[in-house]
């Protein structure tokens, strides 16, 4: 079992640490060989982890892999990762499920977390001689383990958990300042993070619709042939084909096209399922990802979005109505039983359906699909 180090470290001026530790907990010389061997096992565990972070570009991901590294690294029984995220912006961010949603946890307000550490924002260990001076609910059940604060410019935005370690590598206050450092520099490589995904959310956005483009579909269906893959469930891909549409598709009257899509984009948004997307195909057509929609229940699922979005009309934006007339077409695949890597059978997916677009192919295409 991890020992309790015993003082924590203490914060300089100029950004340096000075570690004092008494002299009866100074390493016994008799016993060296095994303390760097134990030290050296943290920094390798430790390097291994952050390289595994920075080869990602999500942060759901990101979030995953640093807590499980970390977990890993020291043996520990359970790990929990709780974020400061006041308006939900964090949470939001992850668009793709992580494995245990019980060990990434987010906060509101983070009065709760700053009582955990009434003695200063440092590392602390609990156990039974030394329980939590806090009522939090978060870790109300933790009985042995530590506590390290992620520490944004001064501030404190999260909490990480260690709990019950078995692997004996933090025996000194040397052992917890490199934690802390690691984990102070994983919360910046977080921001780098969330920096990529917002870039590439932009350019997977459709700036008329609000929906996802081509580039956001690919990615979309990615995602979910991933997970119906391990589900072993179907997918299926919808296309919405807007007739009517090319005598608007002219530098005259686009604001009117750009008028009718966005409002159509609007209706199709509101009637999907949680886990369903949607996208724009192309400049009169949009593609709706449906996971764990096999192909006979296709009909009754395309029949109601013609049912919603035939016979709409739509302000022309000059006093006149445009009347929306829609085509529908769908495939569906069971992703266990492709034998593609899942990126070619996304983009063979979206290939097909522009395909289907194009040519004004509606019904069921399943049987036409190549894989």
């Amino acid at each position: 079992m991890a020992k309790k180090p015993g003082a924590a470290p203490q914060k300089a001026g100029h950004d340096e640490t000075i570690v004092l530790l008494p002299r009866a907990e100074l390493p016994d010389p008799a016993g060296i060989d095994e303390r760097i061997d134990a030290n050296r096992y943290l920094i390798q565990a430790l390097d291994e982890v952050e390289r595994g972070l920075l080869e990602l570009d999500h942060v759901g991901e990101f979030l995953n892999e640093f807590i499980r590294g970390l977990q890993s690294a020291l043996g520990c029984s359970e790990a929990v990762l709780v974020m400061h995220d006041p308006v939900g912006q964090l949470q939001a961010s992850i668009e793709r499920p992580i494995s245990s949603p019980e060990e990434l946890l987010f906060v509101s307000d983070a009065s709760e977390l700053y009582e955990l550490f009434n003695e200063g924002l440092r590392p602390i260990w609990v156990d039974a001689s030394h329980p939590l001076s806090s009522s939090s609910e978060v870790f109300s059940g933790w009985s042995e383990g530590y506590l390290f604060p992620v520490i944004e410019a001064g501030v404190l935005v999260g909490v990480v958990g260690l709990g019950h370690p078995s692997i004996e590598v933090v025996q000194s206050d040397l052992d917890l300042e490199l934690l802390f450092r690691f984990i102070a520099r994983s919360s910046l490589s977080l921001q780098r993070v969330e920096k990529i995904q917002q870039q590439s959310h932009l350019l997977h956005i459709d700036p008329v619709t609000r929906l996802s483009n081509r580039y956001g579909l690919l990615a979309d269906l990615e995602r979910e042939i991933g997970r119906t893959h391990r589900a072993d469930q179907p997918l299926s891909l919808s296309i919405l084909m807007i007739e009517g549409l090319a005598a608007y598709h002219n530098h005259a009257r686009r604001h009117v096209e750009s008028m009718i899509l966005s409002k159509l984009a609007t209706q199709i948004n509101a009637s999907l399922r949680v886990t369903d997307s949607a996208a724009r195909l192309d400049h009169a057509a949009f593609a709706v990802v449906l996971p764990n929609a096999p192909s006979a229940a296709m009909p009754d699922i395309c029949w109601r979005y013609e049912k919603d979005l035939s016979g709409l009309r739509i302000d022309n934006g000059s006093g006149g109505f445009v009347e929306v007339a829609i085509k529908i077409a769908w495939l569906s695949v069971m992703p266990r039983q492709e034998k593609v890597p899942t990126s070619e059978l996304a983009t063979r997916m979206v290939s097909f359906a522009i395909r289907a677009s194009e040519n004004g192919i509606s019904g069921d295409i399943s049987a036409e699909y190549l894989p």
